[in-house]
This record gives C-alpha cells, sequence and structure tokens, in this order.
C-alpha cells in the first residue's frame, strides 16, 4: 500500500474536531457568538493534544 493511500484517513480529522467541537458548544450555550468561541477553543485544544501524542509517540518510537 502506498503511503499516499495509508495517510488518506487523516484527512477526516479536522472535519470530525470541527464536529465534536460545535456539537458539544451547541450542547452548553444557546447564542451563535458562544456557540463559535467556545468551539474554537475546543478546536485549539483538541487538535494540540492530538499533535502532543504525534509527536510524544514520534519521539518513543525513534529513541526506542
Amino acid at each position: 500500500m502506498t503511503p499516499l493511500f495509508a495517510a488518506s484517513i487523516y484527512w477526516h480529522f479536522p472535519l470530525l474536531i470541527l464536529v465534536f467541537a460545535l456539537v458539544y458548544s451547541g450542547t452548553h450555550h444557546d447564542r451563535w457568538d458562544r456557540i463559535l468561541r467556545e468551539a474554537a477553543g475546543w478546536v485549539v485544544k483538541i487538535t494540540g493534544f492530538l499533535v502532543l501524542v504525534g509527536v510524544t509517540l514520534y519521539a518513543l518510537s525513534s529513541w526506542l
């Protein structure tokens, strides 16, 4: 399997993160400005967490 096709599942991550953040924020707020503000915060938090996990796993795999 070529690397291009192996990495194609990762194209869904941004959409999945955005939908999760909007739905989660929508359950807590009624106004669109608050929903979008909290969703933007969640997008940053989730993306940062996934990047941290990816960098940690890459570092561990190259170190071990």
